[in-house]
């Protein structure tokens, strides 16, 4: 597309004229530590002193998975570094993370391109869409209602802007796409077809083991990366393609109840649950008679379905747990370490402090239960009456 490759060529000259300098590196300081908190309805940030990192004028704040801090002001977006420095001013509709390259999708005039840590585009708000392909150089960018893949490096379409939807490429080397809304395969790096579109009815991308969930007869089975089954159709209702664990298991629904099924199509077990949510840290949470509990990666019930509902455990193996309306910190056990004198505990969070509520106002305590931030403000990174809700996803999109 010779066209194609002198409009990338002239976008990246703008980009080249607008920077200045070369991306900086985000700072390793472990900003999780920091305790996001709403106060008359504005948040701020503070450390676990209670000193104020972030003034409180933000709509929104929080973490990324970067360590820096996304704020928000009037739907208007920025971040801050984990030192509190507003290094990207709030001036954007929306600002993605920023990857190990040093860019973050921006969007600005209802348009998406690229920056750098330095408040530079890198390549100009011009596309409907820009996201990762890869985690090199490549882009998978939406110009003018068609997905293309755009080199960084080399400054020009690599796979042409002619799909109805490009996503980002797994470790297999194979990437989602689609012709039109419902025609869907995978095409690998040079946006070449290796599962034609059509060929299933719905499918979910890769994971790291290789897998992908494939719907064919209206059923749920997985594939290889040739096409192939590995499991053939057997589920109803996959509501996610949780990938095999280290132990080589995943949740499967049948009819109306999961079950964990291994790579040979057998089933782990015979235990039936109501829901289920991913393996996380080498546990998965379970419902049975809308209780939860927690099963280890070969399946093996860890803490039985006990409580109506509780949170992640953190890297101490603690969790708030809910029944009713009382809260109890807990380990993998099930023991109640401490609890009942708080109204809720919103779960530990990556810095070892949980947000926790006394009277309708909220605080931050440590893995002891004693208070870093005391109970004052509105919120404290969240805010809820009940336990939090289940959360689910859907299948890969074009949205």
């Amino acid at each position: 597309m010779p066209g194609g490759t002198l409009m990338v060529k002239a976008l990246f000259a703008i980009a080249a004229a607008l920077a200045v300098t070369s991306p900086s590196v985000a700072n390793n300081f472990p900003a999780e530590r920091f305790i996001q908190a709403k106060l008359g309805g504005k948040w701020g940030m503070l450390d676990q002193n209670g000193k104020m990192v972030l003034p409180f004028i933000y709509d929104f704040i929080n973490v990324d998975e970067s360590g820096d801090i996304s704020l928000e002001i009037n739907k208007l977006n920025g971040k801050a570094d984990a030192g509190g420095r507003v290094f990207i001013p709030v001036s954007y509709q929306s600002v993605g993370t920023f990857h190990t390259d040093g860019y973050a999708t921006a969007s600005s005039g209802g348009r998406y391109g690229l920056i750098d840590r330095n408040n530079q585009w890198v390549l100009p708000a011009v596309f409907s869409s820009i996201d990762r392909f890869d985690d090199g150089t490549l882009y998978a960018a939406r110009y003018k209602g068609k997905f293309g893949v755009l080199s960084l490096t080399d400054k020009k379409w690599v796979v042409a802007p002619t799909f109805f939807y490009i996503g980002p490429l797994a470790k297999n080397g194979l990437a989602p796409a689609k012709t039109d809304q419902t025609h869907e395969g995978f095409i690998n790096r040079e946006g070449i077809w290796t599962i034609p579109a059509g060929q299933f009815e719905e499918l979910w991308q890769f994971g790291d083991d290789g897998l992908a969930a494939a719907k064919m007869d209206k059923k749920w089975g997985f594939i290889d990366s040739s096409g192939k089954w590995v499991i053939k159709p057997i589920s109803e209702d996959i509501i996610w393609p949780d990938e095999f664990n280290s132990k080589g298991v995943t949740f499967v629904k049948i009819g109306d109840y999961y079950r964990l099924i291994n790579k040979a199509g057998e089933f782990v077990g015979s235990q039936l649950y109501d829901e289920v949510r991913y393996f996380k840290g080498g546990f998965a949470q379970v419902s049975v008679r809308e209780r939860w509990g927690l099963v280890n990666e070969e399946g093996k019930t860890v803490l039985s379905p006990t409580f109506e509902a509780f949170t992640d455990f953190n890297q101490e193996g603690l969790a708030a747990a809910f029944e009713g309306k009382k809260t109890w910190i807990i380990d993998r056990k099930g023991r109640r370490q401490f609890g009942t004198k708080f109204d809720r505990v919103g779960g530990f969070f990556g810095g070892g402090w949980a947000a926790a509520s006394v009277s309708g106002r909220w605080g931050a305590i440590d893995v002891r239960g004693n208070w870093l931030i005391p109970p004052k403000y509105d919120c404290v990174s969240i805010c809820f009456d009940d336990p939090p809700p289940v959360i689910t996803l859907s299948p890969m999109s074009s949205d």
